[in-house]
């Protein structure tokens, strides 16, 4: 039987930011995640930057003879702004400008401090991918020979990427 591993959607749990020394304050921000269902995965997973060659009059635009990449992040803060907004269900010890408790997702979406916010939808989004003990559980494939099988989508498969650096900056975090 198929067991799909990650958190119980529904559950909550608790999660206490780092930023800003958070964790080392005696009264931190605290934030409450429900765990998203599966729908919810696949639309938390399904959203990042945009990522396109920056194209001048006669073709791409190089910089030491590579194309320039323009990396548009406007879709990430507004799916940061959503995946909290949905998944946080309780804030406490934080206060917006003004003095006005933030206690939920949305408020804390609205309002609150964007490295604080960036970093509970990373705490969302990298919950739902297998823990290292888990993934280390994984069999092996078996090794009937030194080449790896073609996918079976007749696309050429995953391409290895020489410039790890590079594609980090182009993307964004996974």
């Amino acid at each position: 039987m198929r067991e799909i591993w990650g958190p119980k959607p529904g559950d909550v749990r608790e999660y206490i930011p780092e930023a800003f020394g958070n964790r080392l304050d005696p009264t931190p921000v605290r934030v409450w995640i429900r765990n998203p269902d599966g729908r919810e995965k696949r639309e938390i997973l399904s959203v990042g930057e945009t990522v396109r060659i920056a194209m001048g009059p006669d073709g791409p635009v190089l910089q030491d003879g590579k194309p320039m990449m323009e990396v548009g992040t406007s879709d990430s803060w507004r799916h940061q702004h959503d995946i909290v907004s949905r998944c946080v269900v309780k804030v406490e010890n934080y206060r917006a400008p003004g003095g006005d408790a933030i206690t939920n997702g949305a408020e804390l979406a609205a309002h609150g401090e964007t490295a604080i916010v960036a970093e509970v939808a990373l705490e969302i989004r990298d919950a739902l991918s297998l823990s290292a003990e888990k993934k280390t559980q994984s069999p092996s494939p078996p090794a009937s020979s030194s080449e790896a099988p073609a996918p079976p989508d007749g696309s050429a498969g995953p391409v290895e990427n020489q410039d790890s650096g590079r594609a980090e900056a182009a993307t964004g975090p996974q």
